[in-house]
């Protein structure tokens, strides 16, 4: 969706540039790299969303293990806020899940839905990122 992508490009603190034989580098933490060059790869990068500024980053923290972006779209007294980290933290933080393009509240089976589906998917070795957006937000960065 668009805003998953929008999520991976404005909440990632990597460099990415498309190198001369057209492929996508990047630097910087690596999972912020391949989320990055994947957003960039699908027509998501920071210069086409020149729109939306940076107002303020709360970074990674470990003990967390989330980490989070405000921005401001031209022209918006709202911000929408940008979050990442693991799934677990990123949910708790949730009261709407998004599901086929509408949302729906985030209930107990929702949750152990999820769940199931990360611990399926963790056990075969895959690391797993959630994203979650929360749009129109007042935000007074004075």
């Amino acid at each position: 969706s668009t805003l998953m992508l929008q999520a991976m490009t404005l909440c990632n603190s990597s460099k990415i540039w498309q190198s001369p034989d057209g492929g996508w580098r990047g630097s910087g933490d690596p999972v912020d790299v391949v989320t990055g060059i994947l957003a960039s790869e699908l027509g998501f990068t920071k210069k086409h969303l020149r729109g939306t500024k940076l107002i303020h980053e709360f970074p990674f923290h470990a003990e967390e293990k989330r980490m989070s972006t405000v921005h401001r779209s031209k022209g918006k007294e709202t911000v929408t806020v940008f979050l990442k980290g693991a799934v677990e933290e990123v949910l708790s933080c949730c009261t709407l899940v998004r599901c086929e393009g509408e949302n729906q509240p985030l209930t107990k089976a929702w949750s152990d839905r999820v769940y199931h589906a990360v611990h399926e998917i963790a056990s075969k070795g895959y690391l797993l990122i959630a994203y979650a957006v929360r749009e129109e937000l007042d935000f007074h960065d004075d």
